[in-house]
């Protein structure tokens, strides 16, 4: 009687533990594509100063966000004196996915809401002279794209700045359409 009452508790355990991964949490369609291309989203940075992390209005979702890993900046610096091109694409790329995490947060892990992408603004912290604003945003608007298809696409501006809080190499806008 013994190993039948363990055998059906291992049981037990085994379909609950399915049941709560596929049944009670379910995945967002978009969070399923995500995986499948290995695009991971870091935790949603939290605010370091006197505003929230992202404000929605109807059904937009405003969010700014620059390069932060793990509360440290990916490659602090000026593009063109110290950071590289590539470095400033890296940076831009965690900008991005910093973007979608906390765009995650704001939906309660339902990317499937997201009707589209509206406008992206990459800010850069480059030298005087610089003109490859456009080629670095790139590497946002691809990894927009990849994550959410059509919905992916977007407006958007690039422009370079003097400095850049905290000593980002990138800080990106975002406004999303929602459900």
């Amino acid at each position: 009687m013994k190993k039948i009452s363990a055998l059906f508790l291992l049981f037990t355990l085994i379909i609950g533990t399915l049941y709560a991964q596929e049944m009670i949490i379910p995945k967002s369609q978009t969070t399923k594509k995500m995986q499948e291309s290995g695009i991971v989203l870091p935790h949603a940075p939290a605010p370091v100063g006197s505003y929230v992390p992202y404000k929605r209005v109807g059904n937009l979702i405003f969010i700014n966000q620059v390069s932060l890993v793990d509360g440290k900046i990916l490659t602090p610096g000026v593009i063109g004196e110290g950071v590289t091109e590539e470095q400033a694409k890296q940076a831009t790329r965690q900008a991005m996915l910093n973007v979608v995490a906390v765009l995650n947060q704001a939906l309660d892990g339902d990317l499937d809401r997201v009707k589209q992408a509206v406008q992206m603004t990459g800010i850069f912290n480059t030298s005087k002279g610089y003109t490859q604003h456009a080629v670095l945003m790139n590497e946002g608007s691809s990894l927009l794209i990849d994550i959410f298809g059509e919905r992916g696409v977007h407006t958007r501006a690039t422009f370079g700045a003097s400095s850049l809080p905290i000593d980002s190499p990138v800080e990106i806008q975002a406004i999303f359409e929602v459900e």
